[in-house]
C-alpha cells in the first residue's frame, strides 16, 4: 500500500543547486528501489530560520513529497541522516481528515443590536456620585 508522506529538511544557505539536485536524485533512486515514488519536490531556497541552527540563522529549505511504504519512509530517513550536508530533517505522514458535518441548529440566531453612541445620560458620571444635584 502506498502511504502518502512529506519530508522538510535543512541544508546550509550556502549550498550550491547542484548538490541540492544530487541529494534529491540520490532519494528518488532509493525509493524506486523500495517501490516508492516522488509525488513532488518544492526548492523552498534560502529563507529565514525560526531560532538559530548551527549557529546560522538562514537555511535552505527543501519540501519532498512521496508515496511509498513503510521500508521507503526508512529508506528516506536513513539517506537523510547520511547526508553530509542536511541539518535537519523532519518527516510526517499525510494524513487528510474530513471535518464531521455539523448539526443544523433548531434554534434561529439572534443578532444582538448595534451599540449606541455614548450620548449625555441622565445618570451623573462616576465622578459627579458625591455632588449634590441642582
Amino acid at each position: 500500500m502506498q502511504t502518502p508522506y512529506e519530508t522538510m529538511f535543512l541544508m546550509p544557505s550556502s549550498v550550491t543547486l547542484e548538490q541540492v539536485d544530487e541529494l534529491i536524485d540520490r532519494i528518488k533512486k532509493s525509493l524506486e528501489k523500495k517501490h516508492g515514488e516522488v509525488t513532488n519536490v518544492d526548492k523552498m531556497g534560502v529563507r529565514k530560520t525560526a531560532y538559530a541552527v548551527r549557529k546560522q540563522n538562514t537555511a535552505y529549505y527543501v519540501l519532498l513529497q512521496f508515496r511509498g511504504s513503510g521500508e521507503s519512509f526508512r529508506e528516506v530517513e536513513r539517506t537523510l541522516k547520511n547526508a553530509d550536508n542536511v541539518w535537519k530533517f523532519l518527516s510526517t505522514k499525510v494524513t487528510t481528515k474530513a471535518a464531521p458535518p455539523s448539526k443544523p441548529s433548531s434554534k434561529p440566531v439572534e443578532v444582538a443590536p448595534a451599540a449606541e453612541p455614548a450620548a449625555a445620560s441622565a445618570e451623573p458620571a462616576a465622578g459627579d456620585a458625591g455632588a449634590p444635584k441642582e
